[in-house]
């Protein structure tokens, strides 16, 4: 992102961003499926790839709370696909109860500083209209509303 990262983002209109959600996010923005996704991570001891799928989306579904024993998962979950795991742990600590402030995210698409959109070949910033969301998801929105005026402030 070209500007400097705001120190406190805006928090999002549904509420703070849970982990498994942002992990969830970032997951389908890469286009990676839960399937892929389970099938490079590795427990100890080893369970059956369903089991594997199961627990991801309990995890994405936030009914399954990350801590720092889960580590070694985060660290194979991000050579799936891209997201800042300093992020993911303070929105962990933030779950817990921890008073630290929501990281700076897209409202939208759940982009941060340090894992920025790419649009056109360039990272994204923060949008000058809105900057709780990111100038990939304000084109988005300004290209779905040009296509179809009925679609003002709805995402693409």
């Amino acid at each position: 992102m070209p500007a400097a990262p705001p120190i406190f983002a805006p928090t999002p209109a549904a509420g703070p961003v849970m982990p498994g959600r942002y992990l969830r996010e970032r997951r389908e923005r890469a286009g990676v499926s839960i399937e892929a996704a389970a099938s490079i991570t590795l427990t100890d001891p080893a369970i059956p790839h369903r089991d594997r799928v199961a627990m991801l989306r309990e995890i994405e579904a936030d009914t399954r709370g990350l801590t720092r024993a889960d580590r070694p998962l985060i660290e194979q979950l991000a050579a799936a696909y891209p997201f800042d795991a300093r992020v993911l742990w303070r929105l962990v600590a933030i779950a817990a109860g921890s008073p630290q402030p929501h990281p700076a995210l897209c409202r939208l698409c759940l982009c941060s500083w340090t894992d920025a959109c790419v649009s056109n070949g360039r990272p994204c910033g923060w949008s000058a209209h809105d900057v709780s969301i990111c100038t990939t998801c304000a084109e988005r929105m300004a290209a779905a509303a040009a296509a179809d005026p009925l679609l003002v402030g709805v995402a693409a």
